[in-house]
């Protein structure tokens, strides 16, 4: 790092960086895999329980809590000279904390596409590996441009993140813009929220919707497929299971998260039936 970087994080708090971070706490699993996934796995001090992608973070870093119960003084004893949160998976209080004690905490919250391109740019600029960051926004970019010429119809698709009660998503996140750039349309989206409950009652239904069941956070599997159906009124084979992580997982999920979308939405068209 030739001169110091600055970047404004989604809390609004401005950071100046005179060297790369050599000590890093993550509280979000997206987060850790990206870092990760850009070779900076040697700099995590500490994780999540649920940091586990890639596998090899479980034997190498140590886990300091879950994102919204972390162990603040064992974050403090890790001696991090930076901290990962999302504003929407960590809770304020524990930023707080760290905050109070001096720690810097660098906090995210993309809702676009755009927004994860930014990620890896300020990634590459404060850990000095910009080549590298470059490369993954790249590869991100080529996706996108992919994606965009992959359909001309939007499918419509509610996308339930929580069971018993249901909860769902509005256009305004993260889910909402991976589907939207694949050719998928929430019908929640002109919903208040960012994320709210939702009665059954609420879904139109019919043949031409498509239920789309992450496998995270809550833990939906190929067993609720046929009760899933009929609390919203269509056919078992309009409901499709999808790896959580490519819903949620910003960062270094979202070009594979791309690619398994527009597979999923050309399979879609090719086995529709009428009405």
């Amino acid at each position: 790092m030739s001169a110091p970087v600055r970047i404004t994080d989604a809390a609004g708090r401005e950071w100046r960086f005179d060297r790369p971070p050599r000590r890093v706490v993550s509280l979000v699993p997206s987060l850790s895999h990206t870092l990760a996934g850009l070779g900076l796995a040697d700099r995590l001090a500490g994780r999540t329980v649920f940091c586990t992608q890639p596998p090899e973070l479980v034997e190498s870093v140590p886990a300091v809590g879950g994102p919204k119960d972390p162990d603040v003084e064992q974050v403090l004893a890790l001696q991090p000279d930076l901290v990962f949160m999302d504003m929407e998976e960590n809770r304020a209080e524990h930023a707080g904390a760290l905050l109070d004690r001096g720690v810097p905490v660098w906090a995210v919250l993309p809702t676009s596409l755009d927004d994860v391109a930014r990620l890896f740019a300020e990634l590459g600029a404060v850990f000095g590996i910009p080549d590298v960051a470059a490369a993954q926004a790249a590869m991100l970019a080529a996706c996108r441009e992919r994606a965009s010429r992959s359909w001309q119809v939007p499918i419509p698709v509610l996308c339930p993140v929580w069971r018993q009660p249901y909860m769902t998503c509005n256009r305004n996140t993260y889910i909402a813009a991976l589907l939207r750039e694949c050719g998928f349309q929430n019908i929640m989206d002109e919903a208040s929220e960012r994320y709210f409950r939702f009665e059954t009652t609420m879904v139109p239904g019919g043949r031409d919707l498509r239920v789309l069941l992450p496998t995270e956070p809550y833990p939906f599997d190929e067993e609720m497929i046929p009760a899933v159906a009929a609390d919203f009124r269509v056919a078992a084979d309009q409901v499709f299971l999808v790896r959580g992580e490519l819903l949620s997982w910003y960062g270094g999920f979202t070009a594979p998260a791309l690619a398994t979308l527009m597979d999923l939405h050309q399979f879609i068209l090719e086995n529709a039936t009428d009405t």
